[in-house]
């Protein structure tokens, strides 16, 4: 059974266009050309071969009644002559016959004649009728005229045509009726199964397959290759379109989710044509501009930009155009005509043969960070100002910190030197010996002013740290450190010291300053270890690829860590005078001296147990120490 969407098929319409219909007129046409043109040749050959009997019938007649004539023409036996001719007439086809006299003036005059002379389609001959002398030369007394009508000979050849054309017709056409019976019985009936098949074929049916009204054949021919090569196609194109399906439904999940993507974009995104028109906005870009999506579309970029902007984006396009992407700061006008300020990201649009199709671009609002850059300039102009002014104020202190530094330097010694001095005086003018009470209190007098003047001393040392110049040169801290260890040999003569002193690097500073921040160290190492029966100090360093960090550790008193946060002001001791000595500002002028350096300064410690003070330099560019 044929499935349900086989239609009838109409028959005029396979009568006039179907392809058993032109097979047969094919055949038909080919065929009676054939007839015909073989037709043409037999009849050719039948006319040829009826012309050659008609001039064998002439050869007979001459042979037959030449002789005869002859005689009865000589003896002008015009009965007997009637009677010859008529027995010539008699013969087939044979239409008019004459006997002529001739003439020794070769004049010619009928003798007898019987039949009918005809003007067209006729063969005619003249037999020369001579009376054999007993000379050599033959006399001619007449002449013997045959006319033979064709009409027979074209009736026969008519009646010969149009046997042959029916025989043939009638066989062509029972030959064209089988064919185009066998041409529908093994292909065009099948052949309209195809069509039928293929027109109603669904892609989206499962399962449908194309099935030929057949007794199938004992081996595999062109109809069974070709039902396969259908069935295996329409599995084919089934298996690709649902492929295709799969396909286009993920690339419309993919689509819906990077339209939302482009949609909720924090950045506004645009699309521009060749020739600088509004392909697409996202919703941000109209957002920005103060429009609506269907606003910005099909509008020139240059209605949002500012007109002394418009040269710069013609030079853009042109570097989209050789390929180039680019990222630039610009300032779009707003529906409003409010200023906005974007970081825009562009990117060219090319084509599979590399056509330059436009380009799309993605806004950053940087808007609120140029008005707060405007605000930053303007806030630095003012803080320039009163850099400025405090500068000026700072120059004026300086110098009145100058002045005050030679006071405390003339002014201030002054009086402890006439202390000293007096002091030295009333010595010698007391009887001596002093009573121990007297001696006490002079001595308290020597010391406070001894004191005094160590104060005044690191008081200036301490504020010429701050205003004195930074000279950078290469300094060997490990050269450095043995000159001091030295200084201090004299003070420490008498005393253990087991002193453990590192490699230590090079590194680019102040001496001088460097020198000062290392004796108070080991100055305080050396002070706080004095009642120790051995004094372990050790100098060392560590370093990374931030800093080098210098340190010098003691097992001398420590300190509680509770309070190590006072151990580099100004004046803090967090011992007291009686049992070690010292002015309170050394630790201070390290801090200074090392944060002058850009480096920093912490310490370690235990009480009884010793401390370790630590100050760090920041690495240079080139690796060095800075």
């Amino acid at each position: 059974m044929p499935p349900p969407y086989a239609e009838e098929a109409q028959p005029s319409v396979l009568l006039h266009h179907g392809i058993g219909f032109r097979l047969l007129v094919s055949i038909v046409v080919f065929s009676l050309t054939i007839t015909l043109i073989s037709t043409a040749v037999q009849l050719y050959l039948d006319y040829r071969s009826d012309l050659s009997a008609v001039q064998t019938q002439f050869n007979a007649i001459e042979k037959s009644y030449g002789d005869s004539l002859s005689m009865s023409l000589w003896t002008l036996d015009k009965k007997q002559l009637k009677a010859q001719i008529e027995g010539i007439k008699r013969l087939p086809d044979i239409q008019f016959v004459e006997v002529i006299e001739v003439t020794a003036n070769q004049d010619r005059h009928p003798i007898v004649s019987v039949g009918q002379r005809e003007t067209e389609a006729t063969l005619s001959r003249e037999f020369p009728l001579a009376l054999q002398r007993e000379s050599s030369v033959p006399l001619t007394i007449g002449i013997l005229y045959v006319e033979t009508s064709l009409h027979g000979v074209y009736n026969r050849l008519f009646d010969r045509a149009l046997s042959i054309f029916v025989s043939q017709s009638v066989l062509i056409f029972l030959v064209s009726l089988l064919t185009l019976f066998l041409v529908h019985r093994l292909i065009t009936r099948h052949m309209k199964r195809f069509a039928e098949f293929l027109q109603h074929y669904d892609i989206s049916k499962e399962g449908e397959t194309l099935v030929l009204e057949r007794q199938a054949p004992e081996h595999e021919d062109e109809l069974d290759r070709m039902t396969k090569a259908i069935n295996t196609m329409s599995s084919r194109l089934k298996k690709y379109s649902n492929e295709r399906n799969q396909v286009m439904e993920t690339l419309r999940e993919s689509e819906a989710k990077y339209r939302r993507i482009v949609d909720t974009a924090n950045e506004g995104i645009c699309v521009l044509s060749p020739d600088k028109v509004v392909v697409f906005a996202n919703a941000r870009m109209a957002e920005m501009l103060g429009h609506t999506g269907e606003e910005l579309t099909a509008r020139p970029a240059c209605d949002f930009m500012f007109e002394e902007d418009l040269s710069d984006l013609q030079k853009k396009t042109e570097h989209r155009q050789q390929g180039l992407s680019e990222h630039f700061e610009r300032r779009l006008r707003r529906k409003d005509g409010q200023t906005v300020w974007a970081i825009v990201s562009g990117t060219p649009i090319f084509d599979d043969k590399h056509h330059f199709q436009g380009s799309i671009a993605m806004f950053t609002d940087i808007t609120d960070r140029k008005l707060a850059e405007e605000e930053v300039q303007r806030l630095n102009q003012q803080l320039e100002q009163r850099v400025a002014e405090r500068t000026a104020q700072l120059e004026t202190a300086n110098r009145e910190l100058e002045a005050f530094s030679y006071s405390v330097s003339h002014d201030l010694r002054a009086p402890l030197r006439h202390i000293d001095g007096f002091l030295e005086l009333l010595q010698k003018s007391l009887p001596l010996p002093l009573n121990e009470k007297s001696q006490r209190y002079m001595d308290i007098i020597s010391s406070a002013a001894k004191r005094m003047g160590l104060l005044i001393d690191d008081l200036l040392s301490f504020s010429r740290m701050g205003r004195q110049e930074l000279t950078q040169a290469q300094v060997d801290l490990g050269d450095l450190v043995q000159n001091v260890i030295h200084e201090f040999e004299p003070e420490t003569r008498g005393r253990v010291i087991h002193w453990q002193v590192a490699k230590l690097p090079v590194v680019t500073g102040d001496r001088a300053m460097l020198r000062i921040a290392l004796v108070n160290l080991i100055s305080n190492a050396l002070k706080f270890t004095k009642h120790r029966a051995q004094a372990d100090i050790v100098i060392g360093c560590q370093r990374d690829n931030a800093e080098t960090i210098i340190f010098v550790r003691d097992n001398g008193a420590g300190f509680d860590m509770r309070y190590d946060n006072k151990l580099f002001r100004v004046f803090e001791r967090l011992h007291n005078s009686g049992e070690f000595e010292g002015t309170g500002i050394g630790l201070a002028n390290v801090r200074r001296v090392i944060s002058r350096h850009g480096g920093r300064t912490w310490a370690e410690g235990k009480v009884n147990e010793g401390a370790t003070v630590y100050f760090s330099l920041p690495q240079g560019n080139d690796g060095s120490v800075s």
